[in-house]
């Protein structure tokens, strides 16, 4: 495909966490995110990073070490973008992620992204604004 990707993991779980039965595995903390960052940027390969992508995030901190690696990129390469799929939840299940994400996600990391995909319940969650038609989805995407 022609890309080279540099994973680095927030959660490492056996399965999806709305399983009723439960989920083994853990998060990594925020300074493991940021440590493998600082390993990449020691090697010099920041500045040839076009794109942030960040899904699930199992703790706020983990959110904050996100835009903190967002930021480091984006002053390594000025052209690169972030996208943000901010993970919290669908309409039937309601929240699935920790205390603390969901705020950390709408006010700080979906605020900078240059995209976001979220889901319905995700942008009602970011907007404010309840889904219940394609009016209300555009009317939410167009919000300032």
């Amino acid at each position: 495909m022609g890309i080279e990707a540099w994973p680095i993991h927030t959660v490492q779980y056996s399965n999806h966490t709305q399983y009723d039965e439960g989920w083994t595995g853990h998060k990594f903390c925020a300074e493991e995110i940021r440590n493998l960052t600082k390993g990449l940027d020691n090697i010099g390969k920041l500045k040839d990073c076009q794109a942030v992508i960040s899904g699930y995030l199992g703790s706020p901190e983990q959110c904050q070490a996100v835009a903190d690696t967002v930021n480091q990129v984006k002053e390594s390469n000025h052209r690169a973008f972030y996208v943000c799929d901010p993970v919290m939840g669908d309409p039937e299940k309601g929240c699935i992620v920790p205390e603390g994400v969901t705020e950390e996600l709408t006010k700080t990391l979906m605020p900078m992204a240059d995209v976001i995909v979220p889901n319905q319940f995700e942008l009602t969650q970011f907007t404010g604004v309840e889904i219940h038609s394609l009016y209300d989805a555009v009317t939410a995407c167009k919000r300032p």
